[in-house]
């Protein structure tokens, strides 16, 4: 779960930190920097993905990520295309800065409980890594580092001892950041089982920061069924993240055809939301397809993709919410689009009640006065309280992005009014009022 993001000469951002809550919502105009935040964390996370490979560069194009004999267009390491450095990188700067704080639960319960608090930043000079540092937390101890390309300065210090052993870290020179350098045994022989899970533990220690990483899962803008088929890949797809819509789509369809629980954990959602369910199908020789019917509809069922544009954003909205991992983030831009008022109301319902019950942490994008209207009146309810909600309002200055997060109270107001939203609305409905009494 991430508690801070920090951006600097990234795009219209010169210096932004968000400090990230459970639920935390961006609003503000249409190019005021609010995409560019979760822009900068899944380069980060693609970074880290590729850094098997010894990766530096932040910025990759279409070609390094072409898989070969795939149905799909790009591989599974393929997040975001922005351009290269130079399209990103603020105008007349020549280095870029990104940081990420969070924390991540210890997976390896035998020998430790609680979280690893994990924060680091990068910096890249024409596309080039040239410095990180960082430090990890936890209940064993800690780690500290820091790597300088440009002098060879590499330094990791640590005072983390799992089961009283000490771990030295190394720092390294990619987006994976620490390995483990050494392990102090004791003289004793361990038992086998032991031996391997201090070795696991002490593994997953030093990938803290690429597994923050990782935690982080997009709901792109882009969503729908465009044809009534699809090809069926011969194994199922590891997750949904896929940069482009085709893609996406036939990894939706490739998932559900071969996890039945998700398809009825989805079918659930979608009746109860708006009274559709669906349901996946097989075509001979290997293609799928997903059907639909109405509840209490004395219609057979029908191609989903021939339903309304509203309908067809649910199951790309919902599906990756059901895959994501209790704890972790998903970056959810506009879930509003192309949805009527009431269910955009509704669905964000939904969401709040995944957040209560298994604690994903939700980033909202969104320019809809429902979606940040039913966060709001949440707390004023009580279901949610303001600590656990971050509204950030951004804006453009002068070809700077600003963002200002917004004071909310426990009755879920915002004092001074939420900018751009509502007010608008009022000023129309005052004209019309007024034109009708003249009428």
């Amino acid at each position: 779960m991430l508690t801070k993001v920090r951006l600097e000469n990234f795009k219209l951002h010169a210096s932004t930190s968000i400090e990230v809550a459970p639920i935390t919502v961006f609003i503000g105009p249409n190019n005021s920097g609010k995409s560019s935040v979760f822009q900068a964390a899944l380069a980060l996370r693609q970074a880290a993905s590729d850094g098997s490979r010894g990766g530096t560069s932040l910025f990759q194009s279409h070609g390094d990520f072409l898989p070969q004999n795939a149905p799909y267009l790009f591989s599974e390491k393929q997040l975001i295309d922005i351009g290269g450095f130079d399209d990103v990188i603020r105008a007349g700067h020549k280095e870029m800065s990104l940081g990420i704080t969070g924390r991540i639960e210890i997976p390896n319960k035998h020998i430790a409980r609680g979280d690893i608090h994990a924060h680091f930043e990068c910096r890249l000079r024409a596309n080039r890594l040239e410095h990180h540092a960082g430090n990890l937390d936890c209940h064993m101890g800690q780690v500290s580092w820091r790597w300088v390309g440009a002098t060879q300065e590499k330094v990791a210090d640590s005072n983390l001892r799992i089961k009283e052993l000490p771990i030295m870290f190394d720092a390294v020179d990619d987006f994976r950041m620490l390995h483990v350098q050494k392990i102090d045994w004791p003289s004793k022989p361990l038992a086998q089982h032991e031996t391997t899970d201090i070795h696991e533990l002490a593994r997953f220690i030093a990938e803290s920061p690429t597994s923050l990483m990782q935690t982080i899962h997009p709901v792109f803008p882009l969503r729908g069924l465009e044809v009534s088929g699809y090809p069926l890949p011969d194994y199922p797809p590891k997750s949904l993240d896929r940069m482009v819509l085709a893609d996406r789509t036939l990894a939706l369809l490739a998932r559900l055809a071969y996890d039945r629980d998700l398809e009825e954990k989805l079918a659930n959602w979608m009746e109860g939301l708006i009274g559709v369910r669906i349901r996946i199908k097989l075509i001979p020789p290997k293609r799928v397809t997903m059907l639909c019917s109405r509840t209490g509809g004395l219609f057979a069922d029908s191609l989903f993709s021939n339903e309304g544009t509203g309908t067809n954003q649910l199951p790309f909205i919902l599906a990756p919410i059901g895959l994501t991992p209790t704890g972790e983030t998903i970056l959810l831009c506009e879930p509003e689009a192309h949805l009527h008022p009431k269910a955009q109301t509704e669905l964000l319902s939904h969401i709040l009640t995944l957040f209560e019950k298994e604690q994903r942490q939700f980033l909202i994008e969104t320019h809809s006065e429902h979606v940040l209207h039913s966060v709001l009146h949440s707390i004023a309810t009580g279901r949610l309280s303001n600590d656990v909600v971050a509204i950030y309002y951004f804006e453009r200055s002068n070809g700077i992005a600003e963002a200002r997060r917004l004071e909310i109270d426990g009755k879920g107001r915002v004092p001074g009014g939420l900018p751009g939203f509502f007010d608008h609305s009022l000023q129309e409905l005052s004209d019309y009022l007024e034109a009708l009494k003249h009428n």
